[in-house]
């Protein structure tokens, strides 16, 4: 049995950080909203606690002092929004961070494909490097987007209409 007090104190000290990052990209509204989601996905991806449902559900009854009916709160809007929770995996930031520097441009998780923008050919190319090669999911010329894939989410496409309408100064 491990010890989960003797764990969350070895994690604190990453907890406040995290916030502050959520804070700064999310907005203090929605930092203060989700701070439990956002602690609990840390806590599960870093394998302090289970992440199958019916046993998070048991460790987090035993080991706090939350009611039932605060714990159910909490699963339930943990796995409603964990697909836009952030990953703490090692080997996908190292991912992030050598794509990032290889092309020059910041990469980010949406939903499950690691995106970024690059300029190939005198083109730009959104592209998702989280296979195993690289994906040209959209061409972005100043007429708008051009979609090369089928399998886009509406919370990637939502990211690539962003990003383009943000950093690129394409109006859509």
């Amino acid at each position: 049995m491990k010890d989960l007090d003797k764990e969350l104190q070895n994690e604190e000290k990453f907890i406040q950080p995290l916030l502050e990052v959520v804070r700064d990209k999310r907005g203090l509204n929605h930092a203060m909203k989700f701070s439990k989601e956002y602690i609990l996905n840390f806590l599960i991806e870093r394998g302090v606690l289970n992440n199958q449902r019916d046993k998070l559900i048991q460790e987090l009854r035993n080991n706090t002092n939350y009611e039932s009916r605060e714990i159910m709160e909490l699963v339930n809007s943990y796995f409603k929004w964990r697909e836009t929770l952030p990953e703490f995996n090692l080997q996908q930031n190292l991912r992030i961070d050598e794509a990032s520097e290889r092309y020059g441009t910041r990469f980010e998780k949406v939903g499950k494909k690691i995106l970024g923008v690059i300029k190939r050919d005198n083109q730009n190319l959104v592209i998702d490097i989280s296979g195993v090669n690289e994906m040209v999911l959209a061409e972005v010329n100043n007429q708008g987007i051009n979609w090369r894939n089928n399998g886009i989410s509406t919370p990637e496409m939502k990211w690539v209409v962003e990003t383009t309408r943000n950093k690129m100064g394409v109006s859509l």
